[in-house]
């Protein structure tokens, strides 16, 4: 049998290409990289970054992100560099080369050497090729090559164009057109002699070989070794096939050769020129045309292409074999017996040479069917040395390509071994049922079917004391335990809801450890035997992220266990102190599936693992080496910190520093890092901010971390990260400090001293003053309240007076107006009676005759008449009304200017509500007379028919 190690170790040195497996190659295409999609060299730092020399200017990848730098006048690189020594990145283009350097901040600042040249020194150069040799800077175009030292630049050239400037063994050489080999000395050329045969070969790479030599490559002649004193056509295997390939470039790491050329890709061989590999367009490269070739210090290989970047990537080792035709069905399930490789598929069961051949010869069209085994195959298992199988006829022991029965029980799904004393034995649940193996003389014999559960059980794991935990296909979880003969259930509990389970659909039992767990769909549960119950299993879950809504767990050897969640698997690593992740694919990024709600990694053995695909199978190592060379393969890209206030400050901050000053305000840090030696995307990280968090943060694939709002103080951010090759990423870190807030200064501190001295100062003088003004205040009151009752009592006199006084007024009014009305009386009467008395004369006189003498008669009337009309009477009359009535006659003047004396005189009755009879006598005239002057007054009023002449004078 041929040793897992060689077939591990042959994984990691190459990544094979063959008809049915997949080698880790990273195809990025121009949108990813948001860039042109012609690329014409490409170079490495010592920090993992990489640079190509593209179309549309310097691109730079670092870990998980590609940025562009452009040129002045946006104009095309044609070459790139890295110097070792100081981290310049040189470039080349047309009638342009230069360096780019990374501040302090992260970003790279370009740098003109040739600004200073003068146009006449160029002859239409663009820089092909740049070299580092002796601390000087070698820009080679196909007419001139520029040297840069010392900050200036001298130019040396030929009468020929020359091809491409290369350095091996310390030592530069280069092609001229039609003449052949030269070498730099001294910035001189000096020719080689015996190198006219390559002199039309188009030299394009130099590289070391064997102790002294040279292994040149020619574009059109192939390969050739150059001994110091002669050219020697290689005769090797590798020489056949690329002579007429046009090699373009090479690069040697110390093991193997890789070529780029233009018609056919990139080849890959060994110093012998065997062991050849070819990486093309038919299979996994974007186009055939290797512009450039470098080899990250993480093993990582890039290739610039005419049309994309390619990544060979050797360490993730993930190689799948499978057919467009699916020959064989889907794999359910594999395992490695008598140097044999057995699958089982829904067609049946078969089995193939492994450990006869080399990968590189394994095919599926190979793989050779086992004999009376047909139909859905679930499960294999390799135990005491027998090769188990469980078929949905019943199950079989294998032997080569033979099988033996064992079991009519159908469906048999999963075998798991219970050791009751001293003897062994295995349980297995099946469509129907739960059977009990027993190993005796050698082989496996079907013992018992317990009868007493018809269930359809698809995992089943052992415990203590004879109980067999078994999940339903659908529905719940059953705990069984076993008599001490192993012929009867002696109890079985179900558990469902009513014991823990979030749920009582899908839930499935494994192992950790010696610990019971449940996949369910809200998480990875555990049994409590302490209450006999099933509780989160919190521990774990925190740990493993997506995967704790895992489908499946397969123990790896000691504690390590493949979580299987849709079409991603994870190894991770558990035991009582630690929980770390080894490996995690995501199969939809190889473009291939497992099997739908059947998904299944087998462990072949301690190092290997095959996943069950829908049309084939993977093999995966469980464990990584680390080829990395670099000290930390994380690194700072970028750091921002933003301060929102009225100026909107952002910062670009180191990526390098002691400890890093910030003001305070409300603010925003984002952390931008990469593992730039990592190509994979599955790569995982997590942090800790020391003076923040409590715990580190759960795994996860971000590589920008946002922190908001923090107070004011010193803080310390750890960065670590796991790969999915193995590679345990070291932690990287970043100090900073939050500047005290300005009003929690030291001088700030001292002026809320003063300032509170000086407000308790204040309110010392605030309380006296507020004291000496209450004392003042009272004695002004006093003052006031004293003068506001003298006040008071001398207003309350005079309201006292003008009351006596309005009370004599109206005293006098009121006497006014009796006597007013008794003198209006009097007048009335007076009048009534000299009226009855002319009225008497009247009669008598009209009686009598020329009896009653006329003189007599005219005397008594005139008598009569005067008193009647007597003017001193209605003076003192008019003297007293205009008194009492606030000179009601001047007030109807004004309204009426023409009333006469006898409208006067009639609006004066009317005031005293006299009636019309009444006031006839004081006229001395007829009641109709009365009406007849109370309408012309009413006219000279010039009041409406409806008016009422009472109220009009009334209201004056």
């Amino acid at each position: 049998m041929r040793s897992y190690l060689k077939f591990i170790t042959i994984a990691f040195l190459f990544v094979y290409t063959c008809s049915f497996g997949q080698p880790s190659v990273i195809n990025i295409t121009k949108t990813t990289v948001g860039a042109s999609k012609q690329n014409w060299g490409v170079s490495c730092d010592t920090n993992g970054y990489v640079y190509f020399a593209n179309n549309n200017g310097l691109l730079e990848y670092y870990g998980h992100s590609w940025k562009l730098y452009k040129l002045p006048e946006k104009l095309t690189v044609r070459s790139v560099n890295v110097d070792p020594s100081n981290g310049r990145i040189y470039t080349g283009a047309y009638q342009e080369f230069g360096y780019w350097q990374r501040g302090v901040a992260g970003n790279l600042t370009y740098h003109s050497i040739s600004n200073n040249l003068k146009k006449e020194q160029f002859n239409n150069d663009e820089i092909w090729r740049i070299v580092f040799h002796h601390g000087k800077v070698y820009f080679q175009s196909f007419y001139s090559i520029f040297i840069y030292a010392n900050d200036t630049v001298k130019i040396i050239s030929l009468d020929k164009n020359m091809v491409f400037l290369c350095k091996a063994r310390e030592r530069l050489f280069v092609q001229v057109e039609q003449m052949g080999l030269y070498e730099i000395i001294n910035d001189e050329f000096s020719f080689i002699a015996g190198s006219e045969i390559v002199r039309n070969g188009l030299v394009r790479t130099i590289l070391p070989y064997g102790e002294t030599e040279f292994l040149i490559g020619s574009g059109t002649k192939g390969l050739y070794i150059f001994d110091n004193k002669s050219f020697i056509e290689w005769q090797a295997p590798i020489q056949q096939l690329i002579k007429d390939k046009q090699i373009n470039n090479g690069y040697f790491d110390g093991e193997n050769y890789y070529l780029g050329t233009i018609m056919n890709g990139f080849y890959v061989f060994d110093k012998k020129g065997e062991n050849i590999l070819n990486y093309s367009a038919k299979n996994y490269l974007q186009n055939n045309t290797v512009l450039g070739i470098t080899k990250s210090n993480d093993s990582n290989v890039w290739l610039a292409l005419d049309r994309g970047i390619d990544v060979l990537n050797p360490a993730n080792f993930f190689h799948i074999f499978k057919t467009e035709k699916n020959i064989l069905g889907s794999v359910y399930s594999a395992a490695l017996f008598d140097d044999n490789i057995y699958i089982a598929t829904n067609r049946g069961v078969y089995y193939s040479e492994f450990y006869k051949k080399d990968l590189l010869d394994l095919t599926l069209e190979e793989f050779k069917e086992v004999k009376g085994i047909k139909g859905q195959t679930w499960y294999l298992k390799n135990t005491n040395n027998q090769l188990l199988c469980g078929n949905n006829e019943g199950s079989f022991i294998i032997s080569g390509d033979k099988s033996k029965k064992i079991s009519e029980v159908s469906g048999g799904y999963t075998f798991k071994p219970m050791k009751v004393g001293n003897k062994e034995y295995l349980i297995q649940c099946t469509y129907q049922h739960i059977v009990l193996y027993e190993y005796t003389n050698n082989t496996w014999k079907q013992k018992h079917v317990f009868n007493e559960l018809n269930e359809p059980f698809t995992e089943i794991e052992i415990g203590e004391e004879r109980y067999v935990w078994a999940s339903h296909y659908l529905k719940g979880v059953y705990r069984l335990h076993l008599n001490h003969k192993l012929n009867k259930i002696e109890s079985v509990n179900f558990y469902s809801t009513n014991k823990g389970l979030p749920s009582i659909y899908y839930n499935r039992v494994f192992k950790i450890g010696n610990r019971i767990v449940f996949m369910t769909q809200k998480g990875i549960y555990t049994y409590d035997d302490l209450t006999d119950t099933i509780i989160p299993f919190s521990r774990i879950a925190k740990e493993i992220g997506e995967f704790n809504y895992s489908q499946k767990i397969i123990p790896i050897g000691k504690e390590k266990y493949w979580f299987i969640k849709d079409n991603n698997a994870a190894l991770f690593r558990i035991n009582q102190d630690s929980i770390n992740l080894i490996i995690s694919y995501d199969l939809n990024d190889l473009k291939v599936s497992m099997v739908e709600q059947y998904e299944n990694i087998v462990a072949l053995n301690d190092t290997l693992s095959l996943a069950c695909l829908d049309n084939g199978f993977a093999l995966t190592s469980n464990s990584r080496k680390n080829n990395s060379s670099s000290e930390s393969d994380l690194v700072f890209t970028k750091i921002r910190y933003n301060i929102t206030n009225r100026k909107k400050e952002e910062l670009l901050l180191p990526l390098k520093s002691d400890k890093v000053e910030l003001p305070h305000g409300k603010s925003e840090l984002k952390f931008y890092f990469s593992a730039t030696n990592q190509i994979n995307k599955n790569i995982n990280y997590q942090y800790f901010l020391q003076g923040y968090d409590n715990s580190w943060s759960a795994l996860n694939k971000e590589t920008e971390i946002n922190i908001y709002h923090l107070d004011w103080g010193e803080y310390k951010l750890l960065i670590r990260g796991v790969s999915d090759n193995a590679v345990q990423i070291p932690e990287i870190s970043y100090e900073f400090k939050i500047l005290t807030p300005w009003y929690f200064t030291y001088y700030a501190i001292f002026a809320y001293v003063v300032i509170g001295i000086l407000i308790l100062l204040s309110m010392v003088f605030s309380i006296k003053r507020y004291y000496k003004k209450k004392k003042e205040y009272a004695i002004a009151e006093y003052e006031n309240e004293s003068i506001r009752k003298i006040a008071e009592e001398r207003l309350l006199n005079e309201q006292i007076i003008v009351k006596l006084k309005n009370e004599n007024l109206q005293k006098e009014v009121s006497y006014k107006s009796k006597e007013l009305a008794i003198s209006a009386m009097s007048l009335i009467k007076k009048n009534e009676i000299l009226m009855n008395i002319k009225d008497e004369i009247e009669n008598q006189k009209e009686d009598l005759g020329q009896r009653y003498p006329d003189k007599f008669y005219k005397s008594l009337i005139k008598k009569i008449d005067t008193n009647l009309n007597s003017s001193d009477e209605w003076e003192i009359f008019e003297n007293n009304f205009n008194q009492t009535h606030n000179n009601l006659f001047k007030r109807l003047k004004e309204r009426s200017p023409d009333l006469t004396s006898s409208d006067l005189r009639l609006c004066a009755f009317l005031r005293l509500n006299l009636a019309s009879k009444e006031i006839a006598p004081l006229l001395g005239i007829s009641v109709r007379g009365v009406e007849t002057h109370r309408y012309r007054l009413r006219k000279k009023f010039n009041m409406e028919s409806d008016d009422n002449l009472f109220e009009f004078i009334l209201q004056d």
